[in-house]
C-alpha cells in the first residue's frame, strides 16, 4: 500500500515507510492485495476494493457556531455482496465490549448494534490525560470530562504521565490537535480489551491514521492499571448507556428514511454490521466514522441532542447499502477513470478523494441519494450541487438527475435501479456536467451579489432611518432647552443628509421663528407644506405662514392662507379650528 502522508493520504507510487509497504490503500484489509496482481479489465473485484479505500474526511455541522462532526474514514470492506436478505445478524464482538442490540425493537435491522467500549474510554482518557483538550469554539469543556482530566492528573504516576505527555506531543506535530482524536479512535477500535491492549493485526498492516501513533498502545496498559481504568469505567459506564439511549430514534429514524426511499422492506439488509460508540471525553459534536471489513463504526462525541448527529449517521448507513454495489459493478466504471483528473481539478477537492476514482463515484452517489431525500427546494439544489461538484464529487448532478427518474417510477426499487445506472454509465454528460456547474455557479454568485447588495441597501436605510430619529430626538430635546444654535445645527446637518424631510424642516422653521427670523421660517414652512406626508404638519406649517404674513400686515395673504387651511382635508389635529379662529382676528377685508 502507498505510504500515508501527515493527512491520511497515499503516495500512489509504493514506499517503505518503517517496516509498512503500503501495495493497495486498504488499511484495514488483513489480506494484502499483492501489487502486481492488479488488473483493471477483470471483472473480478479485487481491483475494484484496490480503489474503494476510504480515508479521513471531515464534516462540519453549521460553521458559524463552530458545530463539528469530523468524519474519518478508512477502507471499505471486501465483501461483493448484492443487497440481500439478512438471515441473522453478525454477531462477531471484539473482546471486553458490551452491546445493546437494536433487536428489542423489532422496528430495526439486527444487525446494528449500540456498544459502550472501553477501548475508546481508556485510550480517550489517556489522550486527555496526556494534553487533547481541544473543545468546539464556544462550547465549554463537558463537567464529567473537566472532572476527569483532574482526577488522572492526580492519579498517574508522574513518571508514566511525563511520558504519555512527552508521546502526545511528537505526535501533535503530525495533525492539528483538533484531530487528534482521529489517529487514537481509529486505534482503539483495532485493538483487543483490557487489560492487554494488543493489537488485533501486524504492526505492518496498520492503517495510515494508527500507523501515525503506533506505539501508543504500549503505553496503555500501563496506564490502565495505574490510572484504574476498571473501576472508573464501571462508575461511569451508565453515562455512555444512557447516552445511547438516545440515539436508538435517532437510528431509527435514519433507517427507516433510507428503506422507504430504497423501496426495501425494513428487514431487508446487507452482510453488514454497523456499531455505534459514544465517546463523552472528545469534544462536542464530534461523529467520527471508520470501517474494518465488514463493520461499520460511528464513534459520537457528546452531544445535547442526538439528532444533531441524524445526517451523518444516515451518511454512513448508506454507505453500508451503496458500497456493495460499488464494489460489484465497479469493474465497469473503471473504464471512465479518467474523469478523475476532473475531480482532482475542483478547487475544493477532499483530500480523501485524491486518486480514489470509485471513492468519488460512492461519495457522489450517496450525497446525492442525501440531497434528494431531504427533499429541499430548488434553490438549496443548485447549491448544493455546485458544492459537492467543486469538493470532487463530480457525479452528483448526474446521480442527482437519476434520482429524479428514479423518483417517477415507485415500481423499482433503488438497488435495481443503481444497477442499470452503473451499467449504463454516461462520461460525456459528466462533462457537460462541468459547464453547466460553471454556468449555474455564475448565475447563484450574481444572484448571491444581488441579495448581498439589497441586504446593504435595506441596512444603510435602516441606519439612514436610525440617524434621522436621532438626530430629530437630538433636536427637540434642544429645542425644550431653548438652546437653539445647536439644535439648528442639528437640523440643518439632517436636512443636508436628506434634503426634503418634512419633519426636521418644520423644527427649523420653529427655531428659526423662535429666534426671530420670521422671512426665513415662512420659507421653511412653505418647504414643509410641500414635503412632508401628514396632513396635520402641512396644515400646521400653512397656518404658521399665515401668522408670520399677518404679523407683517400682509393680510389678504394670511387670510387666503388660512382659507386654504379650511380646504384640507384629514385630521389636522386642530389646525383648521386655529384657522377659522384666527380668520376672525384679520381686519374686515376692505
Amino acid at each position: 500500500m502507498p505510504a500515508a502522508d501527515a493527512h491520511g493520504r497515499r503516495d500512489p507510487s509504493p514506499r517503505k515507510l518503517g517496516r509498512v509497504v503500503d501495495i493497495l490503500r486498504l488499511p484495514f484489509c488483513r489480506r494484502p492485495i499483492a501489487q502486481a496482481g492488479v488488473d483493471f479489465s477483470s471483472k473480478g473485484s479485487g481491483a475494484v476494493r484496490s480503489l474503494l479505500g476510504r480515508s479521513e474526511i471531515g464534516y462540519n455541522k453549521g460553521f458559524a457556531s463552530e458545530t463539528q462532526a469530523m468524519i474519518a474514514r478508512t477502507a471499505l470492506p471486501t465483501s461483493i455482496l448484492l443487497l440481500a436478505l439478512a438471515a441473522a445478524s453478525l454477531r462477531a464482538q471484539p473482546p471486553g465490549q458490551s452491546a445493546m442490540d437494536l433487536d428489542t425493537d423489532p422496528a430495526n435491522l439486527v444487525n446494528i448494534k449500540f456498544q459502550e467500549d472501553i477501548r475508546v474510554f481508556t485510550v480517550m482518557a489517556a489522550i486527555n490525560a496526556a494534553g487533547f483538550d481541544y473543545e468546539a469554539r464556544g462550547r465549554e469543556m463537558s463537567d464529567f470530562r473537566r472532572s476527569l482530566r483532574e482526577h488522572l492528573a492526580q492519579k498517574l504516576e508522574p513518571a508514566l504521565l511525563a511520558r504519555m505527555q512527552a508521546f502526545y506531543e511528537e505526535h501533535a506535530e503530525v495533525v492539528s490537535r483538533r484531530d487528534q482524536h482521529i489517529d487514537y479512535t481509529s486505534l482503539a477500535l483495532i485493538l483487543s480489551g483490557p487489560p492487554e491492549f494488543s493489537l488485533s493485526m501486524p504492526e505492518a498492516d496498520m492503517p495510515g491514521q494508527t500507523w501515525r501513533v503506533r506505539g501508543f498502545q504500549t503505553i496503555l496498559k500501563e496506564f490502565f492499571e495505574s490510572a484504574q481504568v476498571e473501576q472508573l469505567w464501571a462508575q461511569h459506564k451508565p453515562r455512555y448507556t444512557a447516552e445511547l439511549s438516545g440515539y436508538l430514534p435517532v437510528l431509527r429514524q435514519a433507517i427507516r428514511e433510507t428503506l422507504r426511499y430504497f423501496r426495501v422492506p425494513t428487514r431487508v439488509m446487507l452482510d453488514r454490521q454497523i456499531i455505534l460508540i459514544p465517546d463523552l471525553l472528545n469534544a462536542a459534536e464530534i461523529v467520527n466514522a471508520r470501517n474494518l471489513e465488514r463493520i461499520y463504526y460511528i464513534v459520537v462525541g457528546p452531544t445535547a441532542d442526538p439528532s444533531n448527529n441524524l445526517e451523518l449517521i444516515k451518511h454512513e448507513y448508506l454507505h453500508s447499502l451503496i458500497d456493495p454495489l460499488v464494489e460489484k459493478y465497479g469493474y465497469r466504471l473503471l473504464k471512465y477513470r479518467k474523469l478523475i483528473d476532473l475531480a482532482e481539478a475542483q478547487p475544493h477537492l477532499r483530500s480523501d478523494l485524491q486518486d480514489r476514482f470509485l471513492l468519488v463515484v460512492t461519495e457522489s452517489l450517496i450525497e446525492a441519494l442525501q440531497l434528494r431525500m431531504r427533499e429541499p427546494d430548488k434553490e438549496e439544489i443548485d447549491r448544493g450541487l455546485v458544492k459537492l461538484f467543486r469538493k470532487g464529487l463530480v457525479f452528483a448532478p448526474y446521480f442527482h438527475r437519476s434520482l429524479i427518474e428514479y423518483e417517477k417510477n415507485d415500481l423499482v426499487a433503488l438497488p435495481s435501479y443503481l444497477e442499470f445506472i452503473f451499467q449504463n454509465f454516461e462520461d460525456g454528460a459528466i462533462r457537460k456536467d462541468a459547464q453547466a456547474i460553471a454556468k449555474l455557479e455564475g448565475e447563484i454568485e450574481a444572484a448571491r451579489q444581488a441579495e448581498a447588495e439589497e441586504i446593504e441597501a435595506r441596512n444603510q436605510e435602516i441606519r439612514r432611518h436610525n440617524r434621522r430619529i436621532s438626530l430629530l430626538r437630538e433636536s427637540a430635546q434642544l429645542m425644550a432647552q431653548k438652546n437653539y444654535v445647536e439644535a439648528e445645527a442639528k437640523l440643518r446637518e439632517l436636512l443636508a443628509e436628506e434634503p426634503q424631510d418634512g419633519n426636521a424642516s418644520f423644527y427649523l422653521a420653529q427655531v428659526l421663528s423662535l429666534t426671530g427670523r420670521h422671512s426665513d421660517a415662512f420659507e421653511w414652512y412653505r418647504r414643509t407644506s410641500e414635503w412632508s406626508a401628514e396632513a396635520w404638519v402641512q396644515a400646521s406649517s400653512v397656518v404658521r405662514m399665515g401668522r408670520i404674513a399677518a404679523s407683517q400686515e400682509r393680510f389678504r395673504e394670511a387670510r387666503e392662507l388660512f382659507e386654504r387651511v379650511l380646504k384640507m382635508e384629514g385630521d389636522l389635529k386642530g389646525a383648521k379650528e386655529e384657522a377659522r379662529e384666527l380668520i376672525g382676528r384679520l381686519p374686515p377685508q376692505g
